[in-house]
């Protein structure tokens, strides 16, 4: 009698183990494609970041800014008393400069630690020197002396350097990534 039910164990065994066998792959499947889609998503924001930052430098270097800015001190250390220039494209708007960043900022996280910290130092630093424009647009800095008028665009133009540099850097990491 025993000898009867093996065929109802076998086939019993085999329904189990096909039904564990494809569950397994079916996870599997899963967890790869969630794996791929997240390193497609990951390398989508890096390279449209990048693009971004690398078109947003190679405008500001065809507009010159910084090498006009650099004649505009030798005009102040001359002791014309001007007033300082307008930079500023539409300074209610000027963090539309970087649209994919901001819409993407809740997913910068995904990039890494390394690359996360180099986008927010480059940002600030942007910032930090088209709030400086934005100032010297509304006249804020029209008291100071030319001298002083000079010394703070060479500052700013130290800071663009350094962000100039950072960037290029930046984009490359972000093209690697």
């Amino acid at each position: 009698m025993e000898a009867d039910y093996w065929p109802y164990i076998i086939t019993a065994s085999s329904g189990l183990l096909g039904t564990v066998i494809g569950s397994a792959a079916t996870i599997l499947t899963q967890v790869v494609m969630k794996s791929q889609d997240r390193r497609y998503s990951k390398r989508s924001l890096a390279f449209g970041l990048a693009a971004e930052i690398e078109s947003y430098l190679a405008l500001m270097e065809r507009r010159g800014h910084a090498k006009n800015m650099e004649e505009f001190v030798q005009l102040l250390r001359s002791g014309q008393n001007l007033p300082m220039p307008d930079l500023t494209d539409h300074p209610e708007s000027r963090r539309e400069y970087f649209p994919i960043l901001k819409s993407h900022f809740s997913s910068l996280g995904t990039l890494g630690a390394d690359l996360c910290r180099k986008i927010a130092e480059f940002h600030r630093t942007v910032d930090a020197i088209l709030l400086t424009t934005e100032a010297a647009k509304r006249g804020e800095y029209n008291h100071l002396s030319p001298f002083q008028k000079a010394d703070l665009i060479e500052k700013e133009l130290v800071m663009w350097r350094e962000a100039t540099k950072a960037g290029g850097e930046l984009v490359n990491s972000l093209y690697r990534s």
